[in-house]
């Protein structure tokens, strides 16, 4: 475990430079959390030069703490390149890598149609983390069209009434865009 502590630690340090080499030394860890620590420091960097490879190389990783270091991937992938990170997202299995992938495009992507962004949101397996991508979209929505909004809301099958009055009432207080914006279940 120390052995792999301070591996990681030396990968962490080497992504900083040129993250590829270091991805190439995550194999070598065996502990979990030590992977899991390289895995974020490499992805973290590699992301800010071409969060498109740091994404592919983040699906192919055999951890469980995948989420934080995609969600940046995402982020840094929506500035670079939306259409690309879009196609990487379609060609994902359902599961909660895709989630949080689709999730953080959604919130990341300020300028997509609102059409494009419920209908990527609707396919989010997690319920939550669906309820907050849906979320993210009604409000964006609401700012220029409050009816067609308020109407998605209402209408939609994938949201409790519950979800739907608490995304409305955010929206309406104009808290909704947010990082983390609340629109899941409670």
């Amino acid at each position: 475990d120390q052995r792999d502590a301070a591996m990681s630690e030396a990968i962490a340090g080497l992504a900083e430079n040129d993250p590829v080499a270091a991805s190439l030394q995550v194999a070598s860890l065996s502990d979990g959390e030590a992977i899991e620590d390289a895995v974020a420091s490499v992805a973290r960097n590699w992301a800010q030069e071409d969060a498109g490879a740091a994404a592919e190389w983040l699906v192919q990783q055999n951890t469980d703490e995948l989420g934080p270091p995609m969600e940046n991937a995402m982020r840094n992938w929506v500035r670079q390149d939306q259409a690309a990170a879009l196609e990487f997202i379609e060609a994902q299995p359902s599961g909660d890598l895709r989630d949080t992938a689709v999730n953080s495009y959604i919130r990341s992507n300020r300028s997509a149609d609102f059409q494009d962004t419920i209908a990527l949101a609707e396919s989010i397996a997690d319920e939550d983390v669906r309820a907050q991508s849906i979320g993210v979209g009604i409000s964006r929505l609401f700012q220029k069209d409050k009816e067609a909004a308020t109407t998605y809301a209402q209408e939609t099958e994938y949201l409790t009434d519950e979800q739907a009055e608490r995304i409305l009432r955010r929206a309406e207080s104009g808290g909704g865009g947010r990082r983390g914006g609340g629109f899941g279940r409670r």
